[in-house]
């Protein structure tokens, strides 16, 4: 059973050790019901944050909060129905391998129990049209350009229809005529599938001025909001 995701916040978090710590002490309450970018200085930054933020880990102290939970103390087992409502886009890598395109699609489906085989098909066909893969999807992600990987990567977080969606740099190995086919998707899904929520990492300007209503920067170890089309929207 999935848990609605009504508030995201840090409070006084500290993320890695030593000379690798992002955050220290940081608390801060994430926009909701929005596109928001986050900015990062480093590959290094992004990857311990996504990793506490889908993950819960690397959390050195302080408190993850969601819906006022400290979920940093969970078990695998109590996160699992907050961790089922949020849907993570790698940058380029996460589809297993020896299974096809449809396959890495469908498994979440099927092993939470979202939807029968059926209605996963139908789902998995639905958003495919989004970017006319349909053609390549019976193939292993060997056998698929890599545009079509980095789409069926797009796919893999929206297709339980979550609350919350994070996205890894969405515009990566993706080509700019596609990017329209992705606004279109994240409206769809927020208009009529669920989706509340968006946060995304991307170093494409372009594409984050398309996307975002708001922006968050890591800066000095700490997070900080600013409007878009701000002259902060590039961390210093």
């Amino acid at each position: 059973m999935r848990k609605e995701i009504k508030s995201l916040s840090f409070e006084n978090l500290s993320i890695g050790s030593g000379e690798s710590m992002i955050l220290k002490e940081c608390s801060f309450d994430f926009p909701l019901h929005s596109k928001t970018r986050i900015v990062f200085h480093s590959d290094k930054e992004k990857f311990m944050f996504f990793q506490a933020l889908t993950q819960v880990e690397g959390i050195e102290e302080g408190k993850y909060l969601i819906n006022g939970e400290d979920v940093s103390q969970f078990s695998f087992e109590e996160f699992l129905p907050y961790r089922l409502n949020i849907g993570f886009g790698f940058a380029a890598k996460g589809l297993i391998h020896n299974r096809t395109l449809r396959q890495n699609l469908e498994l979440p489906l099927g092993f939470h129990k979202v939807m029968g085989p059926g209605q996963a098909r139908e789902w998995v066909n639905y958003l495919c049209e989004y970017f006319g893969i349909q053609d390549e999807i019976e193939n292993r992600p060997a056998d698929a350009p890599l545009g079509v990987q980095k789409v069926t990567l797009i796919l893999r977080a929206f297709v339980s229809k979550p609350e919350l969606i994070i996205l890894d740099s969405p515009g990566v190995l993706l080509s700019k005529k596609l990017h329209a086919n992705l606004l279109q998707l994240i409206e769809d899904q927020m208009k009529n599938h669920g989706l509340k929520h968006l946060l995304f990492s991307t170093n494409d300007e372009g594409l984050s001025d398309c996307i975002a209503d708001k922006n968050i920067i890591l800066n000095k170890q700490k997070l900080k909001l600013v409007t878009p089309f701000s002259d902060q929207k590039v961390a210093s």
